[in-house]
């Protein structure tokens, strides 16, 4: 392989890792604030809008980087889409992993800045949320791109 297409190559995934982790940081910042001014009780709001938006963030949140990630996917392309893809989603794996699981022990073991009210598995939000953050890219981007390729496919495109 020559140097220039290795450098290349370290460039773009240098640059999916950044994206990884700044998307990561926002996710994780827009659950926190969520964590503290509606879970933890400081706004009210209706129980079943609760669970709604519980749902949503547990779940569709982190369907999020996917989305964007479909969309710019030329932005981190070296042109072999399908080992790219695997690369950027161990990357994806390993960025969550560095950032959720310490934030899921801080909380666990009562060393988060978010006060956790003394219930039986208040917390683990947390940890769903790490394993749905992680999951959702890894598991979406893939289907995704499968159904894209497919129906490009029957269409002729």
């Amino acid at each position: 392989m020559p140097a220039e297409r290795l450098t290349t190559m370290k460039k773009i995934y240098l640059k999916f890792t950044i994206a990884a982790v700044v998307m990561q940081l926002l996710l994780w910042a827009v659950f926190c604030l969520y964590d503290y001014e509606i879970d933890e009780g400081r706004i009210r709001i209706h129980y079943i809008l609760r669970y709604i938006v519980d749902f949503l963030l547990l779940f569709a949140l982190p369907a999020v980087p996917a989305v964007l990630y479909l969309l710019k996917e030329k932005l981190f392309s070296t042109g072999e889409r399908i080992k790219d893809t695997a690369i950027h989603c161990i990357i994806w794996t390993a960025v969550s992993a560095l950032i959720s699981l310490p934030l899921w022990d801080a909380v666990n073991y009562d060393h988060w800045f978010i006060h956790q009210r003394r219930i039986m598995f208040n917390g683990m939000e947390y940890l769903i949320f790490a394993i749905t953050s992680a999951a959702g890219f890894v598991l979406l981007t893939p289907i995704a791109m499968g159904i894209r390729h497919f129906v490009r496919k029957k269409r002729g495109a």
